[in-house]
């Protein structure tokens, strides 16, 4: 070998390494996380009040929708009192919501209806805004006997660069305790451009409908558990020398997690430990297994072995210890909720 074909063998290795890093097998799951307000999971017996503010009337519309669609595991996660029955409660009441609603106007109606919770608030912005610009063209103006241009031409078009804003102020207020327990100001903006000469450019009604929905989309994941996709990497490999036989297992496992059955790698995974019960990549997996069955604790256990195993630290472990470490936290907030 050549002197300078040894200066560039460590830059080629540098290559394959970074190229082999970029081609690990990862599969996607999917895991329940409890609602950031921890103490909306008080309040499932819920009633929306009219918001105030610049379409204030199809908010309300829109949270009571959300809120009736929202299921966990199967199942509707709150009952809500729906407007209808709302209006004719208040109306028998001779009460009437006129203006801004406050936490004891809001208790005030619970009580009446029956809520545990009422949900009511102020949106704060709803507007749209147009940016005029120019973009500068070109076309060609004159070509040869081959087709090919000889001279071009430069112009202007006018274009529009339009923004829709969102935002509003959902308070939710515990019947119970007068208190309000759970308040965000949600923002959400969309966007479209165009010129005279590209198209049609969105409008300005369906941009705020996108606004507003991201808004809400923020809202949802305040008020109830939700579901959050997750990557973990495969790790096939290690230093302990596997005999044939697991490592044909391990590798025949990660074909099948790449195929969605995870029931079937598993398996193969469990037989590899049989056979080999050296090294952290099998404990590993098995955590990987255990952890996309929820069963948090045996996950740890599954990585703690398999971190006991190493002889340097392996990154992928190390997410893994800290990923399970916070899901588990989480789940016992996970559990409070649904047992509400």
């Amino acid at each position: 070998m050549k002197w300078r074909d040894l200066a560039v063998f460590p830059g080629i290795m540098l290559i394959l390494a970074l190229l082999f890093a970029g081609c690990a097998t990862k599969i996607k799951t999917t895991m329940l996380a409890p609602a950031k307000s921890h103490e909306v999971a008080n309040v499932k017996r819920i009633a929306v009040l009219p918001f105030s503010g610049r379409g204030g009337d199809e908010v309300s519309a829109d949270v009571e929708a959300l809120l009736v669609g929202i299921t966990v595991n199967g199942n509707p996660y709150f009952s809500v009192i729906e407007r209808e029955a709302l209006k004719r409660i208040l109306k028998e009441q001779r009460l009437h919501l006129t203006g801004a609603v406050d936490e004891a106007t809001a208790v005030k109606v619970g009580k009446l209806i029956g809520a545990e919770g009422i949900i009511f608030g102020t949106v704060t912005q709803n507007t749209t805004e147009d940016k005029r610009y120019s973009s500068r063209r070109s076309k060609c103006v004159s070509k040869d006997k081959d087709g090919k241009c000889k001279s071009r031409r430069e112009y202007t078009v006018s274009c529009t660069e339009r923004d829709a804003f969102f935002s509003f102020v959902p308070k939710v207020v515990s019947v119970a305790t007068g208190q309000i327990v759970a308040s965000e100001t949600l923002t959400g903006q969309s966007s479209d451009k165009g010129c005279r000469d590209s198209g049609t450019l969105k409008g300005r009604q369906e941009l705020l409908v996108e606004a507003k929905g991201q808004a809400l989309s923020k809202f949802r994941l305040i008020m109830a558990p939700y579901n959050v996709s997750m990557e973990i990497v495969l790790l096939d490999d290690d230093d302990s020398d596997p005999p044939d036989e697991a490592e044909d297992r391990i590798e025949r496992g990660i074909e099948w997690a790449k195929a969605g059955r995870m029931d079937r790698a598993c398996e193969l995974w469990h037989e590899a430990a049989d056979i080999h019960p050296k090294g952290y990549v099998i404990p590993y997996l098995l955590g990987v297994c255990a952890e996309t069955t929820g069963d948090l604790d045996a996950a740890l256990k599954c990585y703690q072995k398999a971190d006991r195993m190493t002889g340097e630290p392996v990154g992928e472990i190390n997410k893994a210890l800290t990923r399970i470490r916070g899901r588990i936290g989480k789940e016992k907030r996970l559990e409070q909720q649904l047992q509400r």
